[in-house]
This record gives structure tokens, C-alpha cells and sequence, in this order.
């Protein structure tokens, strides 16, 4: 049985340098990404922050608002305080279930129409 001796330098040459750190005297400062417009706390934002804690996507916040908009109704956080989130939320996904469905059956209903003519006419 032949046993493997240990290599315990791969590298040949011993004129390796260390690493070190720049040596500056500036002072770093952290500067914000966004503008201060972007950062400013709106009420859209609170709004968007307090559904999303409460478990709804980004979709369903994007529906809640845009149904506010069309109804009239204040897209406010005053508005949704009183409401049973989970409730709402099991509504919301229903609905939007069935929109996924209604959308796969027009673009299924489509398909079928525009290959099935093709077939016939050749």
C-alpha cells in the first residue's frame, strides 16, 4: 500500500504580499439611493405597508386600490381599519381566481378558433 505525502506549499514562489487596507483619512458618509421625494412616508405607503403586514400581495393591494379608485371610495387607511382583513382576504383571492380562469378560457376559446380555421381552409 502506497501512501500520498502531503504537498504543503502549491505555491513556489515565497515573494507573496499581504493585503492591506487603504490607508485614507477621509471621512465615509452614507448617502440615500432614492431621492427625498422618494423617501418621503405618504399615506399610499402606509396603506401598502399595513396590507402587506397583513398578508396580501402585491396583486391584491394593486386591486383593492385600483376598486377604490373606480367606486369612489378613499383609498385611506382610516378606511380599512374596521374591516376583518382575513375575510376580505379570502374574498380577494376568489376573485381574483376566477379572473386568472375567465382570462385562460377567452385566451383557450382563441387559440381553438384561430387553428381550427386554419385547418379547414388547406
Amino acid at each position: 500500500m502506497i501512501l500520498h505525502k502531503k504537498k504543503k506549499n502549491l505555491i513556489k514562489s515565497k515573494n507573496i504580499r499581504k493585503l492591506e487596507p487603504l490607508k485614507r483619512n477621509n471621512i465615509l458618509t452614507l448617502e440615500p439611493l432614492l431621492s427625498p421625494e422618494n423617501m418621503k412616508i405618504t399615506e399610499e405607503k402606509k396603506i401598502y405597508f399595513f396590507f402587506s403586514n397583513s398578508g396580501f400581495t402585491d396583486e391584491e393591494i394593486d386591486y383593492i386600490k385600483n376598486q377604490c379608485h373606480n367606486e369612489g371610495i378613499k383609498y385611506t387607511l382610516s378606511s380599512f381599519i374596521n374591516e376583518d382583513l382575513e375575510e376580505v382576504k379570502i374574498e380577494l383571492r376568489e376573485i381574483l381566481k376566477q379572473k386568472k380562469i375567465n382570462k385562460m378560457k377567452k385566451k383557450v376559446y382563441e387559440f381553438f378558433e384561430l387553428y381550427s380555421k386554419n385547418k379547414f381552409i388547406h
